[in-house]
């Protein structure tokens, strides 16, 4: 009879431990099938942001804790972990002693990748997804919420980031009445009527103070108006300011027409500008900080 060990040796089997060959093919096409889905829920986000107004006002809300990340990733943080209030990758827990706990899922968001060349000669930046994670989905602790501002510093740092001057008055000279503040481009000013207290003061002025920022910069946008009313809210969250009588129940009135492109522009000019305005409110408050330090030696 003959040997029959020969058998064993027409296929290779691979033992457990043996790493498989690197196929740079196959993990390009994933990673541009990710990017695919990543931004497909952007634009599904943006979509869905103005078909009710909870909706919308949940994406301030994240906003206003996000500001200084891209309008994009912005869109996928309230998608995916709407409640996020501190993110970060799984290095970036590791090396602060708090690491990612067992089992969660990251938040995928976008990063800037390398340059490159489109057909048509432009360059344009390529983007890579990454997996980010809360606060709440690691060992630390979760932060203390933050005392209130003084509704005076925060008030007076407000005025001083105004990109215009602002003037108390009687009454307010324009059309809007009711209204606590008044942007008034061809006079180059803001018009503040008297006796408002810290949170009407605070929500009023930021409204304008959005607008004006809007008209200096030369922000293009669908809805100036919007945009200001939009952002007032976003830093009103920001900075702990009530926003009861905020009331955003047209949103999808005011969007029926929009497709989810002219939706994310409209959210990049709301984001730009909380951006722009609160890093001057954050200049204002730090110099009245430093300024207080100075008097008490």
């Amino acid at each position: 009879m003959s040997n029959m060990d020969d058998i064993f040796e027409k296929k290779k089997v691979n033992s457990p431990d043996e790493k498989q060959p690197f196929d740079k093919e196959d993990w390009a096409a994933k990673k541009q099938q990710q990017r695919n889905e990543v931004f497909a829920l952007a634009e599904r986000t943006a979509e869905e942001i103005v078909s009710k107004d909870t909706n919308f006002t949940g994406y301030l809300d994240t906003m206003s804790r996000f500001d200084l990340y891209s309008p994009t990733n912005i869109l996928l943080i309230y998608a995916q972990n709407p409640d996020a209030t501190r993110i970060g990758d799984y290095e970036h827990w590791k090396e602060a002693g708090t690491p990612v706990n067992k089992g969660e899922k990251g938040i995928v968001i976008l990063e800037p990748g390398p340059e490159y060349t489109r057909e048509d000669g432009s360059t344009a930046v390529s983007y890579n997804t990454k997996s980010v994670f809360d606060i709440n989905q690691t060992s630390a602790e979760l932060l203390k919420p933050l005392k209130p501002r003084n509704i005076r510093s925060l008030c007076q740092a407000l005025v001083d980031a105004s990109p215009v001057p602002i003037q108390l008055v009687e009454k307010l000279s324009g059309n809007n009445k009711a209204a606590g503040a008044l942007y008034q481009p061809s006079q180059n000013r803001i018009e503040i009527v008297q006796g408002l207290d810290g949170p009407n003061l605070f929500r009023c002025l930021a409204q304008e103070i959005c607008l004006a920022q809007i008209d200096v910069t030369g922000r293009e946008c669908h809805s100036p108006e919007f945009v200001a009313y939009a952002a007032s809210y976003a830093l009103c969250r920001k900075n702990g300011v009530d926003t009861q009588s905020y009331d955003f129940s047209k949103i999808s009135e005011l969007f029926i027409e929009s497709d989810s492109q002219a939706v994310r522009s409209e959210c990049t000019a709301i984001r730009d500008t909380v951006s722009e305005v609160s890093t001057e409110v954050y200049k204002k408050l730090e110099a009245q900080k430093s300024a207080k330090n100075q008097e008490a030696r």
